[in-house]
């Protein structure tokens, strides 16, 4: 009896009336109701009985993505949406795609986008080497997508291919995709297609990233992720064990994700009682963490740094090269040594800034 006095608007359209018009009277009679998303509204709009239905595309999408040893549970079909629509030359704001895009290029293009999609999955995966967990900024994919669309990931040349990295990297750690990301993928995908020189390009033609901003990037950032997967592409090694650290496999090993662990490399409890005031915002820096076993993280727990690696080093052949794989330093001068975390975080933090400048090409 809740709803007994409440009105319920009902209209009803005759079989000739433009999709645009029953979409458009939809968004307006729900205006101060349930918040509905690019996909609900492109899903009415487009929906053609017997011929197309957008979420049974996409549901058909993640059983793919489920079969190839992707997660499928984030994918919602946005991004491939945005996709399609920059590859049929439309601008990627929200009114654009909706006034713009129709069923037609739905049902010519959908299959397509869904294999540059895994394409684009697959690039950033293998090609570039890092899971794609740690991708930065979701919308990367959508220029990628589109261009994957005109030519596939196998078709690319080499220098096309290096091209595409230098992006990734020079994006990743811009944080280019941070804002208007929209309208930015419309501008990279032209970038793509023409090939234009990166020099002229602002926001990828210099680096716009120091040292102190990789040190005060929170592990959860965006910047803290392209940290993380900076380190995963260099295919990081168990401090303790030696075994393969590198997540992007994990599935097809039949391995549980949680057998690799983010350390941080000087204890969280113990630096909560060495650091004050606002120094204590660096506990989470991204340059305090590594990639260890689940293993090995119970073993070190919060002990001090100087005398976990001593046993590390004592029980591992392999301990220094595996250490420095990930830029933890183990000379006799290294910070560790000493517990001091300042000095050790500034020094990786430089340490994981050339790495980045070099995967950037800056």
């Amino acid at each position: 009896m809740l709803f007994r006095d409440y009105e319920v608007p009902l209209l009803v359209f005759d079989e000739r009336v433009d999709l645009d018009v029953v979409s458009k009277t939809f968004q307006y009679l729900n205006a101060k109701g349930t918040p509905l998303s690019l996909m609900n509204l492109i899903s009415a709009k487009t929906y053609a009985p017997g011929i197309f239905d957008l979420y049974d595309r996409v549901e058909g999408t993640q059983k793919i993505l489920e079969d190839g040893n992707f997660t499928a549970e984030d994918f919602t079909g946005e991004n491939l949406i945005r996709s399609i629509a920059i590859y049929n030359d439309i601008n990627n704001n929200p009114k654009d795609i909706l006034e713009k895009l129709k069923t037609e290029h739905l049902i010519k293009d959908y299959k397509k986008a869904e294999e540059a999609y895994i394409d684009a999955l697959v690039f950033i995966n293998d090609d570039i080497d890092i899971p794609l967990k740690l991708l930065p900024y979701p919308p990367l994919l959508v220029p990628l997508t589109a261009y994957f669309m005109k030519k596939k990931r196998e078709e690319i040349s080499s220098a096309q291919n290096i091209y595409l990295k230098q992006w990734f990297w020079r994006s990743s750690f811009n944080n280019r995709y941070g804002s208007e990301a929209a309208s930015m993928g419309v501008v990279d995908f032209n970038n793509f297609i023409n090939a234009k020189d990166m020099a002229y390009i602002p926001g990828l033609n210099r680096a716009q990233f120091q040292v102190d901003s990789l040190m005060e990037a929170p592990v959860g950032s965006a910047t803290g992720k392209a940290v993380l997967g900076l380190l995963q592409a260099r295919k990081p090694l168990d401090l303790h064990s030696n075994i393969d650290l590198r997540i992007k496999g994990i599935k097809k090993r039949k391995r549980s994700i949680k057998s690799v662990d983010k350390h941080h490399i000087f204890p969280k409890d113990y630096l909560k009682t060495k650091l004050k005031g606002n120094n204590k915002l660096l506990v989470d820096s991204v340059c305090n963490i590594a990639w260890v076993s689940q293993n090995t993280n119970l073993l070190i727990a919060n002990t001090p740094p100087s005398k976990y690696f001593r046993k590390l080093q004592s029980v591992n052949e392999g301990f220094r090269a595996s250490a420095n794989q990930q830029f933890i330093m183990t000379g006799d001068d290294s910070p560790i040594w000493s517990n001091n975390y300042k000095k050790f975080l500034k020094a990786r933090a430089e340490l994981i800034f050339i790495e980045a400048k070099k995967l950037c090409d800056f």
